[in-house]
């Protein structure tokens, strides 16, 4: 049997490790989070969030989740209860594209840059997540959702509609990947899962970018078939990776993208999926391949939306 772990998963098994091997620190875990999926951009910079206004944090209400006690509108308002979960590509002012393996998201919240502190960043509640219908979780093939917002966000620059130009063969190319947090180098999981990074407000901290390769896909498959877990990687899936350089736990559902110019010359190439070692030089990150979904995404996003415009945001359209 083929299984991989998303980069907010494995606490189960973190759990059932510990109780059998470390029954003396059992007693520690009751003081931290149930869950704490933290993002990080391995080895990036500190970027405004007004170069990515398509960039979106979804967060998780942490005590929703363990007692189903609050309402969509007390989650929607709260913010000490809020957890960041993933991140996300704004296709239109009341659509995210991500993950399908982020679906514990109730939230997302955008705001145009780093001046926009508190009350100028906006919430909206997910009132709708369409999952791929061939998301595979056991190995997170077709790893892409669409959310629909309850409202749409206001104050959207309007950006140009799919571009439709790219270089074909992108092995080599450089790629830019989005996330929030720590800088640090940790394991994707372990560490993470164990540390006190997954405060409440850690989806607060600023935007961070890397720049990384990609990896063929007959080296991707090579590296991972001598990882610790057997791995399945599939064609939808891209590979990609830098010196000390890659995405983490918690950028989940965030854009890989070619970076153009300005905005208007942005590219979505990938979505955040699955890996194994923040910044690795054995392990590629793993990312769902846009144009591998580009009919379903054009299909799904027709039927979700409110918005009178095609989806805001330059898709790559090669659908392979």
């Amino acid at each position: 049997m083929n299984i991989v772990f998303s980069k907010s998963d494995l606490k189960v098994i973190i759990v059932i490790v510990i109780f059998l091997y470390c029954p003396g620190t059992v007693a520690a875990l009751r003081t931290l989070g149930h869950r704490g999926p933290v993002p990080r951009v391995v080895g990036g910079d500190q970027v405004d969030q007004s170069r990515y206004p398509y960039f979106v944090t979804l967060l998780e209400d942490k005590e929703a989740e363990s007692f189903h006690s609050s309402s969509t509108e007390n989650r929607e308002s709260s913010s000490s209860r809020k957890s960041l979960a993933c991140g996300g590509t704004l296709l239109a002012p009341d659509v995210v594209l991500t993950a399908a393996h982020c679906s514990v998201a109730d939230t997302a919240e955008w705001g145009r840059g780093l001046e926009a502190q508190g009350r100028s960043f906006q919430r909206r509640a997910i009132v709708e997540k369409q999952i791929h219908p061939n998301f595979e979780r056991s190995y997170y093939d077709w790893d892409i959702a669409l959310f629909k917002l309850k409202e749409p966000f206001y104050d959207v620059p309007t950006l140009s509609f799919f571009n439709q130009s790219r270089p074909k063969d992108l092995v080599g190319f450089t790629f830019t990947v989005l996330g929030r947090g720590s800088t640090d180098h940790y394991l994707k999981f372990i560490p993470l899962w164990l540390s006190s990074d997954g405060q409440s407000d850690n989806f607060k901290k600023p935007i961070h970018e890397v720049n990384i390769k990609e990896v063929s896909i007959d080296s991707c498959r090579k590296a991972y078939n001598n990882a610790p877990l057997y791995t399945v990687i599939t064609d939808n899936m891209l590979c990609a990776r830098g010196p000390g350089a890659d995405s983490c736990t918690g950028d989940s559902g965030g854009p890989l993208l070619i970076k153009g110019a300005d905005v208007k010359e942005d590219i979505l190439v990938g979505i955040v999926s699955w890996g194994n070692e923040c910044g690795s030089p054995k392990y590629p990150g793993v990312y769902h391949r846009v144009s591998y979904s580009l009919r379903w995404i054009t299909e799904t996003f027709e039927k979700l939306t409110q918005s009178e415009v095609s989806p805001v945001f330059p898709l790559d359209s090669d659908s392979g």
